[in-house]
């Protein structure tokens, strides 16, 4: 719609119909109602005037009369021709003078065009964000479902742990029950049966772990020897390499010395072929070349007998190699397999890692750490040993403390982190539901804005379209605005309307309308797609709307979890208290980052836990169970409505619905009542009228009757005339 409507506005405007034509009309239309006017007076004279021509001119004027009646019949034709000129430009005038400038509307359509343009954009911008936020929402409903598998798991744990301490208690109780000799005797027996055993599995632990040590030792000496031998046979290979090169050296300088020999032998032969003492050298020259394939291949032997024994060392070496691998392969398995037989060995401090652990749950589930109940226990046990045999299990314990408070600490460094990790998830939670509702904040203003200028246009639109119809109408027109031309006087527009013009004008009106109704169809296209947008944005701001409840909620959800498990990072402090102002900073570190955020979703839980509200609560329902039937029926039906829009709607529906019924009713019975006394007050007044028309016919006819008929009438007539107002009264209260 930018395209056709920016033309549109720049020719409207260039026509200012307004300051530039409004004007030339005014004169125009005077003008022809002064014409208008003249022409009126100058048609009576002329046919004054042609009136006594005829009457004077006798059997000239017969003769004339032809001519003279085809200039009145050409002077009629051209005043029926004015006049149509003249009533087509009245209506065009009047259309034109009632029409407002569009030019302002078509302006502020453009205008609006390119806002909603820039709505669309931002309403773009809001569901991407709302995207990211939904995406972040249900990573953090994600961390919501852990949590929870986590209490669920917590959970567990202390009835689990209840249940021993039910079990333990139980058995407490029946051991004091049965406190005898026997019981007594046995118990000590037991204890004593569970000290050899332990002491047993301590030898057996300590033969185990010297076992072990053992077999590392013969392990770090098989790999030493084998290191050795791997070292020497490389030397030996190192020296047998070598050995091989000067061996190959020494070869190649032989061959490089036959080759020579052989080129010397040559030339002399070649030089000397006939001479009788080529002989002996010859053969001195040729016993050497035989020397020298001897020595070479005395070479050639020594050099593979060197490398066969090379060989036979590397593959002794290797077998060496593989044998200490194979012992370490042994070894390794029976030091695992001691390793596993140990682990399978249930230990004291396991006993006691697994019994801090589920302190350490029942601290962060119920915010508060039993420290005392291990001391306790322990001396329960150590006081009922009883025997020589009580000091090694003590000592047994105490040496595993150790590995639990390892444990212990394991696990309250991973809470923490947990904590800390819920923590910063939360906050940046909280600071992105801060600004989501920023921005909702500001889409609803600009939708506020959006439907202000909504309203305004459909305001405009609807004017355009009374005017159209006003016009098509032809009937009066609308009263003109204060800043428009004054309209024209009543006897220009009754001339106008009288003068027959009407036809000649329909071409311009219908091209008017067609324009017009063309603009109206565009404007209202428009705005419906306005409309639709707004809709839109509208759905888009109610679902951000719903989205940042539901992350206000989960917020609070949070701020509940977090106060749940918050005892244990209290003790977590306390514990660390000691640790010196590293542990005081990093628990700063920790507590902090939340701002003003987290003070208000601890406001929000706070006021949800308020006590005082909780105690109004419990009031209200006292109050409810203590209604009788019918208000509590008319409670459950008011909170029903209260509660539910549907409700509420059928409700004002069927309200609206009998009070229309209602009013219907009494509008029909209070007419037919006033219809129906109307008619008993009309007849009474007839039988009235009828009474004293026949009381007074007689007392006319019957006038010689005189004084017993007057005797008589009176009577009659003083009946009727007192009958006649008891009538009128009950008819009156009928």
């Amino acid at each position: 719609m930018a395209a056709p409507l920016a033309p549109l506005a720049a020719f409207w405007r260039e026509f200012d119909l307004d300051n530039k034509w409004r004007s030339k009309l005014d004169e125009v239309g005077l003008r022809i109602a002064e014409l208008q006017e003249q022409s009126t007076g100058s048609r009576r004279a002329l046919a004054d005037t042609t009136k006594e021509w005829k009457r004077a001119a006798g059997e000239q004027g017969k003769v004339a009369a032809p001519l003279l009646k085809r200039y009145q019949e050409e002077v009629d034709a051209l005043t029926k021709r004015a006049r149509h000129a003249e009533g087509a430009y009245l209506e065009l005038y009047q259309e034109l003078y009632e029409a407002p400038d569009p030019s302002p509307a078509l302006s502020a359509a453009a205008e609006s065009e390119a806002r909603a343009s820039q709505l669309e954009a931002k309403v773009q911008k809001l569901s991407t964000e709302l995207a990211e936020y939904k995406a972040e929402s249900k990573a953090i409903k994600n961390q919501d479902l852990t949590i929870r598998k986590q209490e669920e798991a917590i959970r567990e744990l202390q009835a689990a742990l209840e249940a021993k301490s039910e079990e333990l208690e139980a058995a407490r109780r029946e051991a004091a029950a049965e406190a005898d000799a026997a019981v007594m005797a046995q118990m000590q027996a037991r204890e004593a049966e569970l000290t050899e055993m332990l002491a047993s599995a301590q030898s057996s632990l300590e033969a185990m772990r010297r076992l072990h040590a053992s077999a590392q030792n013969q392990l770090f000496e098989l790999q030493a020897r084998s290191e050795e031998a791997e070292a020497g046979k490389q030397f030996e290979f190192d020296q047998a390499a070598e050995e091989v090169e000067r061996v190959q050296s020494r070869v190649a300088a032989l061959e490089a010395e036959k080759r020579s020999l052989e080129t010397r032998l040559q030339q002399r032969a070649s030089e000397q072929p006939g001479a009788a003492g080529g002989s002996p050298v010859e053969e001195a020259l040729r016993q050497e070349l035989s020397a020298q394939r001897d020595v070479s291949a005395r070479l050639r032997s020594d050099f593979a007998a060197a490398r066969a024994a090379l060989e036979e060392a590397l593959s002794a070496a290797e077998a060496r190699a593989e044998a200490g691998r194979e012992q370490f392969e042994a070894a390794a398995e029976r030091a695992r397999g001691l390793e596993q037989e140990l682990l399978l060995r249930p230990t004291q401090a396991q006993v006691e890692e697994l019994k801090q652990q589920v302190r350490i749950l029942q601290a962060v589930g119920y915010g508060a750490m039993d420290d005392g109940a291990a001391p306790s226990a322990g001396g329960d046990d150590g006081g009922g040993g009883g025997g020589d045999g009580g000091g090694e299990p003590g000592a047994a314990g105490s040496g595993g403390g150790g590995g639990s408070m390892g444990g212990a600490g394991s696990l309250e460094a991973a809470l923490l982190s947990k904590n800390r990790r819920l923590e910063h998830d939360l906050t940046m939670a909280r600071l992105a539901a801060a600004e989501r509702e920023q921005t909702l904040e500001a889409a609803q203003s600009q939708l506020a804005d959006a439907e202000a200028r909504l309203s305004e246009r459909e305001a405009l639109i609807k004017q355009l379209e009374e005017d159209l119809l006003s016009g098509r109408a032809g009937g009066a027109p609308p009263p003109a605005p204060a800043s428009g031309p004054a309209p024209l006087p009543a006897p220009a527009l009754s001339a106008s309307l009288d003068g027959g013009g009407g036809g000649g004008g329909e071409g311009g009106e219908d091209s008017l309308a067609r324009v017009l109704a063309g603009q109206r169809d565009r404007l209202r296209a428009r705005v419906k797609e306005l409309e639709e947008q707004l809709a839109a944005a509208r759905a888009a701001s109610d679902a951000a709307a719903a989205a940042l409840e539901a992350a206000r909620a989960d917020n609070v959800a949070l701020v509940e979890r977090l106060r749940y498990v918050g005892g244990y990072r209290q003790q977590a402090a306390a514990r660390k208290d000691a640790a010196g102002p590293r542990g005081a900073a990093s628990a700063d570190v920790e507590a902090g980052g939340a701002g003003d955020v987290v003070g208000r979703y601890s406001q929000l839980y706070e006021e949800r836990i308020n006590p005082f509200k909780e105690f109004q609560g419990q009031q209200h329902e006292q109050k409810r169970r203590q209604m009788g039937v019918a208000d509590k029926a008319m409670y459950s039906v008011g909170h029903l409505v209260y509660q539910s829009p549907a409700a509420r709607l059928v409700a004002f529906v069927y309200l609206v619905a009998m009070h229309a019924l209602v009013f219907a009713s009494l509008a029909r019975a209070s007419h037919h009542t006033s219809d129906h006394l109307i008619e008993h007050t009309e007849r009474a007044l007839q039988h009235g009228h009828a009474a004293r028309n026949d009381l007074t016919s007689l007392l006319t006819h019957d006038g010689t009757a005189g004084g017993a008929a007057a005797a008589a009438g009176a009577p009659v007539a003083a009946a009727a005339a007192a009958a006649a107002p008891k009538l009128l009264m009950r008819l009156f209260r009928l």
